[in-house]
């Protein structure tokens, strides 16, 4: 069984989100997210851990997207992963996800 995902703060409006992103692991993700995001005005995810992601884990990163565009927040994502990005692209939602 791979590791559900995980959202860690390293201070100062950075994170970072680890383990596999799926239908599962991505309620708890989003609830963690709402708690650890909200007093911060700038805000960086690094992916760079998630081993694995499906079409839940795109919904969580367009989620977060248009939860920061509300509050007027700045949101990066960095270092995501090769599939991510492949299931950006097919859904032509890349540059949502890059902040094109």
């Amino acid at each position: 069984m791979a590791a559900l995902a995980t959202l860690t703060s390293e201070g100062e409006g950075k994170f970072v989100l680890s383990g596999e992103l799926n239908f599962d692991s991505v309620p708890s993700v989003l609830e963690a997210s709402r708690r650890e995001f909200a007093d911060n005005a700038k805000i960086a995810v690094d992916l760079s851990g998630v081993t694995r992601a499906n079409s839940a884990g795109m919904a969580l990163l367009l989620e977060w997207r248009a939860i920061s565009a509300l509050k007027n927040t700045a949101l990066n994502f960095d270092n995501i992963p090769e599939n991510l990005r492949q299931i950006a692209q097919v859904c032509d939602v890349l540059g949502v996800i890059d902040g094109d």
